[in-house]
């Protein structure tokens, strides 16, 4: 996958854990995203220079686990 790819991929992921607040994340999860996303101020996701696939994966995986944890996605 190119580096424009995953960076692409990358930003899709992000945008779908903009409305979630980071108390909502776990302490592992908040270092990843802080060492390789940056949060701007009207609370919006992109990526550091260095992402690349092996991020995105963790990425992915994290998101996952955040989704299913918000209580918006809860089914009951």
């Amino acid at each position: 996958m190119t580096q424009a790819k995953v960076y692409e991929a990358a930003r899709e992921v992000l945008k779908g854990l903009d409305h979630i607040p980071m108390g909502q994340f776990l302490f592992g999860e908040s270092l990843f995203l802080m060492r390789h996303c940056l949060r701007d101020a009207n609370g919006g996701h992109n990526v550091v220079a260095s992402f690349d696939e092996r991020d995105l994966e963790a990425l992915i995986k994290i998101a996952q686990a955040v989704l299913q944890r918000s209580p918006q996605y809860m089914v009951h």
